[in-house]
Order: C-alpha cells, then structure tokens, then sequence
C-alpha cells in the first residue's frame, strides 16, 4: 500500500505530494480495467499455470517498485503490479472455493481477506524495519557511506 508512505516516496524522488498520490490513482484505475479484462483473457488456460505467471509479473513490478531510480520507473512498476494483482485476488479465491471442502470455504474466504488486512498492516508498519536493515545492510558491506542512505532502494529510503 502506498498510501501510508506517499509523503516519504514524494521526499526520496523529491516530488510533490500529489504527484506521487497520482500512483494510487493510476493504481486504481489500471487494477479495476485490468482484472475484468485480464480474468477473461485469461481463462481459457489452465488456471494454475496463470496464477504462477501472475505472480512472478506480480513479483517483477514489486522488485521493479523497490529499486525504481526514479519517479517515471516507479510508476511503471506500480502499473505492472496493479495490471496483474486482481487476477491473482480472483485465482487465489477460486482456488479455495474450489479445494476446500463445502463446510469451511466461507471460512477460508475470510482467512484470505483477513491475510490481506493483516499484510497491509504489518507491512506499512514493519516498512521503517526492513529499511533500517537494508541501510544498515548495505553500510556494513562497504557499498554506503553513514549518509548514502538515499542511494539504497530510494523508494525505502525515506528522506534524504
């Protein structure tokens, strides 16, 4: 979710708070043309076999997102993830719906939306964590000086 570190992403790439909310935006958008289009395209092909190439496309644009040197790269890699996220939502609930048995699929329903929920919540929290070890990381390496933060993963850098 990028709405919780939209103000850090705009100081890394020293944007403007609503250019960088514009990522939402465009995040939205691509998410609700792209998964009833995609979902469709795609069905006609065994269905395991594209949940796994839309999560190694879900996985590129999430690499992509983290290393993005600039704002125009970010954006791209956030219209990739969003392109493809939704048919990975619909696969992952058909795939419960059809292996669980009938007593407890509502209840593996849940547990996935409730993965969602949980994810979004420890991963805006636990993002200031993994970039103190990613900064930290790199420092110990040799790669970044105490005040080169800014050129390790800019998007987690937060403000140079």
């Amino acid at each position: 979710m990028m709405v919780g570190v939209i103000s850090n992403i705009a100081k890394s790439y020293h944007a403007s708070l609503s250019t960088v909310g514009l990522l939402v935006t465009f995040f939205a958008i691509t998410y609700a043309v792209c998964t009833p289009v995609l979902t469709t395209v795609t069905s006609k092909y065994n269905r395991f076999k594209v949940l796994m190439a839309m999560l190694v496309i879900f996985w590129i644009g999430n690499t992509m997102t983290a290393l993005a040197p600039n704002l125009f790269w970010l954006f791209v890699a956030r219209i990739i993830t969003a392109a493809v996220a939704g048919v990975i939502i619909s696969l992952i609930l058909v795939f419960v719906s059809v292996i669980a048995p009938l007593e407890k699929r509502s209840m593996l329903v849940a547990a996935v939306f409730s993965g969602f929920s949980t994810a979004t919540i420890i991963g805006g929290a636990g993002r200031d964590h993994h970039q103190h070890a990613l900064v930290l990381a790199h420092q110990l390496s040799g790669d970044l000086g105490a005040d080169d933060h800014h050129r390790c993963c800019p998007l987690l850098a937060g403000p140079a």
